[in-house]
């Protein structure tokens, strides 16, 4: 069953600056990407605070923390007509988060990077998500050799020095929207992926998973895996860099 939620004033009213649609409504193929900052007001982020459970709060005072899952609490209970403050969260066998309350098939994803989230919400199709902000400091030669495997090397290595760095974080994204669609994330190793098909163009498959990447801004690199098939994706706030 496919979760339609009815108009939800009481998330624009008490949240008037929120980037949000009053409803937002999912179609059996539909993937809704969102694409928002966690460099908040701090104005901003004690609004958010105030719909985090008890136990977020505890977790961290980091702002980036704050705006991340207020903003996901926001979208989400656009989609199931609640307030945001109401929802509830479980977490599945291999930590993959998953809407408790209130019972619904919709699923989600999200990551963050940087200073900006990405977030991806399906009628009830297993999805994944990733964001990496691109990072000179890192060494990622070493890491391309333990978590990428040969045929992936080889095509990081056919790319031009220029290109290599951010050919990097392209792979490691598409790698980890699959771990993440998938429900085991980093619980499973990323070297037994083979993505080497999505990064050259051969393939838009990899095991049961879809795989596409997504241009969200200039620095980053992200990805999105959903299950069988190609979704209809389509990006919020519609003013967003994707």
């Amino acid at each position: 069953m496919i979760c339609k939620p009815r108009r939800a004033p009481s998330i624009t009213e008490f949240f008037p600056n929120a980037i949000l649609e009053p409803m937002m409504t999912l179609e059996p193929n539909d993937a809704h990407v969102w694409i928002f900052p966690t460099d908040i007001s701090t104005d901003r982020c004690a609004e958010l605070r105030k719909i985090l459970s008890p136990d977020e709060v505890a977790r961290t005072g980091r702002i980036r923390f704050i705006a991340s899952r207020g903003e996901l609490r926001i979208r989400l209970a656009s989609y199931c007509g609640t307030r945001p403050e109401r929802l509830s969260f479980g977490v599945g066998p291999h930590g993959k988060p998953f809407l408790r309350e209130p019972a619904t098939p919709i699923q989600f994803n999200l990551s963050h990077s940087g200073s900006l989230v990405a977030l991806v919400v399906t009628s009830g199709i297993p999805c994944g998500i990733d964001i990496e902000r691109v990072r000179s400091k890192i060494s990622d030669q070493a890491l391309a050799q333990r978590f990428f495997c040969s045929r992936e090397n080889e095509w990081l290595r056919s790319l031009p020095e220029d290109q290599m760095r951010h050919g990097f974080f392209r792979l490691w994204s598409v790698k980890e929207s699959i771990l993440k669609a998938d429900g085991r994330g980093i619980s499973a190793s990323l070297s037994a992926i083979d993505a080497s098909g999505v990064m050259d163009g051969t393939s838009s498959l990899v095991s049961s998973f879809w795989v596409t990447e997504l241009n969200v801004a200039e620095g980053y690199t992200s990805a999105l895996a959903v299950e069988n098939r190609a979704p209809k994706i389509r990006f919020f706030p519609e003013n967003s860099p994707a």
